[in-house]
């Protein structure tokens, strides 16, 4: 969720919707392709959808956790949009209230 917040702040102002809707894409569309993903690794280990439980879900769960760990990553990348202010003389000159 606080990916929209970061694509508005790091787009130019003239072009910060079309960032967020671009994000929301993204994130729609890879929670599509991730649920094809788990899918084909069930059926890969033997799943068949009539209510038996196959003995072993590691692979799936082992991708869940593989995914998470990437967008960790990514977020780390994100660039901070405010600036470390050195001292409170200077945080109160630039915000007035």
């Amino acid at each position: 969720v606080l990916i929209y917040a970061c694509a508005k702040d790091l787009a130019p102002p003239a072009v910060a919707g079309f960032a967020v809707a671009l994000v929301n894409t993204g994130l729609f569309t890879g929670a599509a392709l991730l649920q094809m993903l788990i899918g084909w690794l069930l059926a890969r280990g033997g799943y068949v959808p009539d209510g038996v439980v196959p003995p072993d879900f590691s692979s799936s769960l082992l991708c869940m956790v593989m995914v998470s760990g990437l967008g960790l990553l990514v977020a780390a990348q994100i660039p901070e949009t405010h600036p470390h202010f050195t001292s409170d003389e200077e945080e109160a000159r630039l915000d007035p209230i």
